[in-house]
This record gives C-alpha cells, sequence and structure tokens, in this order.
C-alpha cells in the first residue's frame, strides 16, 4: 500500500506512475509490460511502470492524493485525504464537495505587465530586427 499525489497529465490521461520507492512492493519481480486489473476493470502495466486504465481517466484530477494497493488480481486505487507531510509547499490542497475529487490551487505570483519604454504599443520590445 503507498499513498500518491497524482500529476495533471496522470489524471487527464488516466494513468498512475508507480513511485520508484514502491515498486517492489506494488510490481515485485513481474517483467513488464503485462496485463492487470484496477478496481476490477481491465488495465496494463506498462514499460515505465505506468499503470494505465481507461476508468481512471477523469476519475481524479491532479493534486488528488490517492492509496495504491495490491491486491490478488490486480490494483485497488482509492482517494485519500493526505496528511500534511505529503503536501508540496507550492501546491495547497483543499477538498471539493465530493471526497473523490480535490483541486490543485496555485499561489499566484506578480508578473511585471507595464511597459517602461517608449516604443509604439504595437512593438513586442525595444530591440531592432539587427540586434
Amino acid at each position: 500500500m503507498t499513498n500518491k499525489i497524482l500529476g495533471k497529465m496522470e489524471a487527464t490521461r488516466g494513468f498512475i506512475q508507480i513511485p520508484a520507492k514502491d515498486r517492489d512492493e506494488l510490481i515485485g519481480d513481474l517483467i513488464t509490460p503485462f496485463p492487470t486489473f484496477v478496481n476490477n476493470e481491465p488495465a496494463r502495466m506498462d514499460n515505465y511502470h505506468r499503470l494505465w486504465s481507461p476508468k481512471l481517466k477523469g476519475r481524479f484530477v491532479g493534486g488528488a492524493c490517492i492509496i495504491i494497493k495490491k491486491t490478488e488480481n490486480g490494483y485497488l486505487v482509492e482517494p485519500n485525504l493526505c496528511s500534511p507531510e505529503h503536501k508540496s509547499n507550492k501546491e495547497d490542497l483543499s477538498n471539493s464537495k465530493s471526497d473523490t475529487k480535490l483541486t490543485l490551487q496555485a499561489a499566484k505570483i506578480s508578473i511585471g505587465y507595464k511597459r517602461t519604454c517608449r516604443c509604439p504599443p504595437s512593438h513586442i520590445n525595444c530591440m531592432t530586427a539587427k540586434d
């Protein structure tokens, strides 16, 4: 059993990258790629230790914390409320209306947007084509 925070690509494409520290526990001596099951639905493990299943696509959002358990016939993937040590400093995980999805809120950064030169508004910058 392992906890994992899903990335944006994992959530949108419907796969789970098995963490390197947990590969011995979750994959063991099996040779990849191989067919398997996720929550009793057909799935596959590829050569890059990614667990692919059409049922995972759209079930979670980026930043969602999940539990991955190995069962006798495949894997069990469930949502989990992460403890504070699993959260990143740059990411703020918050609960949504349902416990199965969590949303990721990024911190706002200030970006300078005011023009400091007297170039015409149609110019991108002060450089000429020769520069």
